[in-house]
């Protein structure tokens, strides 16, 4: 039970806590009110509005009403079609229920007019003027509205929060492409002058450090792939138009003998220098993929 000013201000967003929102029959409007204000000597004049009341709340109790709800954008809109659907036929239901009450309320108040119950008449009426809340919360225009409402202020909220979580993850493949590339520019021009060592040590100690660089650089591209599948996985939403999911996997996948090796040793272990070189030409086709297909990925905008 609630109060009339309720049906003011009903939300129909998950957002709020369970049923808090959903709509309840207002105690203005019950039996026991209407006894309860009534003056005693006016009770021996039956109006036959009690009985109306009796019925409203209980037939108001037995609509079902659902709130919008959902983890993501998707699910916030399948659920506001079914929200839509239940409110059409349990709203028409409702505002029935309060138009009966209202013509109920009017005949009432004349009935105790002419009685001479003014008092009476007059909590009646008022009784009438608060059905007609009930009325227009439930007529299907200010539902659809009041429910699309609710829809934009639960997308909105879970915009915000999926944002929040997402801005480390797009801030971290920013300039990745850019920073792997010249990382790859300086290993190359190392690689010649490495082979050139001739001491054994000082040579595997200048290769194993250039490939501890070029695994690095192929670890810096394979993370932010990575969360964005986590992401995905987690129902947060990403712009379409920057993001194929599909793209960013095969890119995990063809990265990962590079980026997920044990060691540096075991990156480079059998390459000569024409091997080490087109190790870097590899790196450098993942960073152009990268480029193209994750660094720009983006939240959608609302």
């Amino acid at each position: 039970m609630a109060s009339i000013k309720n049906l003011k201000a009903l939300n129909w967003d998950v957002v709020h806590k369970a049923n808090e929102g959903l709509p309840s029959y207002p105690d203005e409007l019950t039996d026991g009110f209407w006894k309860k204000k009534r003056s005693l000597l006016s009770k021996t004049v039956d109006t036959g509005l009690g009985k109306v009341l009796r019925s409203a709340e209980a037939d108001f109790k037995k609509l079902e009403f659902i709130q919008v709800g959902g983890r993501n954008w998707g699910e916030v809109e399948e659920s506001c079609k079914r929200v839509l659907a239940s409110t059409k036929v349990n709203g028409k239901k409702a505002n029935q229920i309060f138009k009966d009450v209202r013509d109920a309320a009017k005949k009432a108040a004349d009935t105790l007019t002419k009685k001479k119950f003014k008092k009476d008449a007059k909590l009646a009426t008022q009784l009438a003027t608060w059905a007609d809340i009930g009325i227009v919360t439930f007529n299907s225009n200010s539902l659809t509205g009041r429910i699309a409402e609710s829809r934009d202020e639960l997308r909105k909220k879970i915009y915000d929060g999926q944002k929040k979580k997402m801005d480390g993850v797009v801030k971290l493949a920013q300039g990745v492409s850019a920073k792997v590339t010249k990382v790859v520019s300086d290993q190359r021009k190392r690689i010649g002058p490495a082979f050139q060592i001739a001491d054994e040590k000082a040579q595997k100690s200048e290769l194993s450090d250039i490939g501890d660089k070029l695994r690095t650089a192929c670890r810096d591209m394979s993370q932010p792939a990575v969360n964005f599948m986590k992401a995905h996985d987690m129902g947060i939403e990403m712009d379409a138009r920057t993001f194929d999911l599909a793209k960013v996997k095969r890119f995990k996948e063809d990265i990962s003998p590079l980026s997920d090796s044990q060691s540096q040793a075991a990156l480079i272990r059998g390459r000569d220098e024409q091997g080490m070189l087109e190790l870097c030409d590899t790196i450098d086709d993942f960073a152009a993929r990268f480029k193209r297909d994750i660094e720009t990925i983006k939240m959608p905008t609302l």
